[in-house]
């Protein structure tokens, strides 16, 4: 998932994929206000994701009058950026920087994966899944990986995904979590759904619900830190 922070006060602004925003002063998606040489309609931003490309990034246009630059903050230091104009488009990539217009309407480039796996949901639900997390630019996917941000089930069953997504810290949630998120960028509300309001019901039999807990214990990661395990053999 997307999004342009602005350096001066930290304001968010989060991109859904394969839409292209329009920026400027007015009649515009993105309005940036209080900067004269921001143009009524400065440029576009399209996110492209990784559903299209190799690599996901963003596409960048200008059509000012005081130009759109960009800075791809290759050192890590943002007290010493160097920008360069845009002439017709540029790809940019997280931790880059935009400059809209020559004074101090900059934002910080980021980019969060979003990478869901599912268990114990139904064919039906799984697309209604895949079709909100493609507009949120991330990916669905049946097993576990390297990366995963989330587990999406629609009630608990211990299984090897449960497993993997406590000791990883992961966040298991049902897939009202991602339809909730998905409204939040599109509307730019400025707090995003917490995952501790959408965990599944538990159905798994013999479990006490007032025991046990499916919420994120980050605690967990550690449980086989400096133990050394032994398997025995015939």
């Amino acid at each position: 998932m997307w999004s342009l922070v602005s350096t001066e006060n930290n304001q968010v602004k989060r991109l859904l994929a394969n839409r292209v925003y329009t920026f400027g002063r007015k009649d515009v998606d993105f309005i940036i206000a209080n900067d004269s040489s921001v143009s009524r309609k400065h440029g576009t931003i399209k996110v492209i994701d990784e559903e299209s490309s190799n690599e996901p990034c963003l596409l960048v246009s200008d059509s000012s009058k005081f130009g759109t630059f960009y800075s791809k903050n290759e050192t890590g230091n943002e007290q010493h950026l160097v920008f360069n104009k845009i002439t017709g488009k540029v790809r940019l990539k997280h931790g880059d920087c935009l400059r809209i217009g020559v004074l101090k309407s900059i934002f910080k480039i980021k980019h969060k994966p979003l990478l869901i796996v599912t268990s114990s949901m139904s064919s039906v639900l799984q697309e209604k899944l895949r079709d909100k997390v493609s507009k949120l630019g991330g990916k669905l996917t049946t097993s576990w990986q390297t990366g995963v941000t989330h587990l999406a089930m629609q009630s608990i069953l211990l299984n090897v995904k449960v497993t993997q997504a406590l000791a990883c810290a992961c966040p298991i949630v049902s897939e009202k979590y991602f339809s909730k998120l998905l409204k939040s960028v599109e509307t730019n509300e400025a707090e995003l759904p917490s995952t501790n309001d959408f965990l599944p019901d538990i159905s798994e039999q013999g479990l006490d619900k007032r025991e046990c807990s499916f919420q994120v214990n980050v605690e967990r990661k550690n449980i086989f830190r400096d133990k050394t395990v032994v398997f025995l053999s015939h």
